[in-house]
């Protein structure tokens, strides 16, 4: 049992210890990510090959991170777990940008997406857990989570620059340096109550306890309907993003402008992670879901009326207003019906297995028609199916009265 002034010491700690994890972590993204299918197109993949990578990785995702995660909330060595995902990653990227042929690069490329999307939704499970105040403040998760976006867009903007002289060599070289700083931190900085176990006496230890978990999500009408509005359009900008950056060069766009989209999309993404909490609050779950995929579906199908550089570069940057909530509204909805003990396990299957159908199809299909009818008509696919996901958030209506989230998630509390 921890005192007052330990609980807070604890406390502080997390929160800056999570900011630099963060930082760390999107800004090893930043460096390389935006850059690495322009790179697979220079060595002649096609739009097939490039969408099957994610694919691939995407069913192998799907297969194994339900489980993964339920084994995570139930170890007691969650530090060196996450520890050694980090070390992974750096290991798998560091022979990734060498590879020349297509069965090498699919093996470290589904073995580091495979990681780092695990890696990223139980950190943002840790974090949000060490951002609730002792004194039973509010939740600081979103001032902790926009170190990531600070993180991408100084990476984003360098990673241009370095590959327009560079190549991609010194980017991954980068990439490298910041997951083994990350693993230090993981290591040596975050509180071990981070970490703390629940025990086994409020934990399920047997495979029933996972499926309980998915009986969880799916009792919940309101909350099943919501997150598979938000999964469809979030999987379907997956697949715009994935050939993004290559339409962008096709239209004459240099790659350190590229880079810089990506930064000034990154920037975008602070103060809305700063204020989504608060927005969040103010407009309830049900109507925020409504007016974001609303808002993306207005952008992407401006592109397919305007498929001019400034305009799909606008549209790229947009992108930072509605991911930040659906990441918001995602994690609130999990820690408002979920019990604690589950949450990794509930962000799991959602973030990651649920939404990873969505990705398979949206990469695949999004693949297909670059190859066969061009990038614009991406663009028209994403729109007429967020239609549909829109007429799914409304049909969802408006949730649950008798439960609420135990802290909200404005990060405007006291340190």
């Amino acid at each position: 049992m921890q005192t007052p002034n330990t609980a807070l010491k604890t406390y502080k700690q997390g929160v800056l210890a999570f900011s630099l994890f963060f930082a760390l972590f999107y800004g090893a993204i930043g460096i390389i990510l935006p850059f690495l299918n322009i790179h697979f197109r220079q060595i002649g993949f096609s739009g097939v090959q490039i969408s099957s990578l994610l694919v691939l990785g995407l069913i192998i995702q799907i297969s194994m991170v339900s489980q993964l995660g339920f084994w995570f909330d139930n170890s007691p060595r969650k530090r060196i777990i996450l520890t050694f995902a980090v070390l992974a990653l750096a290991l798998t990227m560091a022979f990734l940008p060498i590879a020349r042929h297509y069965l090498p690069i699919l093996i470290l490329y589904v073995m580091n997406y495979t990681i780092g999307m695990i890696t990223g939704s139980v950190a943002v499970n840790l974090s949000y857990q060490a951002g609730t105040h002792p004194s039973g403040g509010t939740n600081r998760f979103g001032s902790m989570r926009l170190w990531g976006s600070v993180g991408f867009s100084v990476m984003a903007l360098l990673g241009g620059i370095l590959m327009e002289k560079k190549g991609i060599l010194l980017n991954d070289f980068i990439y490298i340096l910041l997951q083994l700083s990350l693993a230090a931190v993981i290591f040596w900085v975050i509180p071990q109550q981070s970490f703390a176990h629940e025990g086994a006496a409020d934990s399920p230890d047997s495979p029933s306890g996972f499926k309980q978990v998915i009986k969880m999500v799916f009792n919940n009408r309101y909350l099943w309907m919501t997150v598979l509005a938000l999964a469809m359009t979030d999987t379907l900008n997956d697949g715009i993003r994935a050939f993004e950056p290559v339409f962008m060069k096709e239209l004459g766009i240099s790659t350190a402008v590229i880079g810089l989209v990506s930064t000034l999309g990154a920037l975008v993404e602070i103060p809305v992670l700063f204020w989504g909490g608060r927005i969040l609050e103010k407009l309830g779950t049900n109507k925020l879901v409504i007016a974001v995929i609303a808002f993306d579906l207005i952008r992407r199908f401006f592109v397919w009326l305007l498929p001019m550089p400034g305009v799909v570069m606008a549209a790229s940057i947009l992108n930072a207003v509605s991911f930040p909530v659906r990441l918001l509204v995602t994690i609130y909805l999990v820690n408002t019906f979920i019990p604690k003990r589950f949450t990794t396990t509930a962000n799991g299957f959602i973030s990651v297995a649920l939404y990873g159908l969505g990705y398979i199809f949206s990469n695949a299909v999004c693949g297909l028609i670059y190859d066969y009818f061009g990038p614009r008509q991406n663009y028209l696919f994403w729109s007429a199916l967020a239609f549909l996901a829109l007429l799914l958030a409304v049909t969802a209506g408006k949730p649950p009265q008798k439960q609420g989230l135990e802290h909200s998630l404005h990060p405007a509390a006291e340190l």
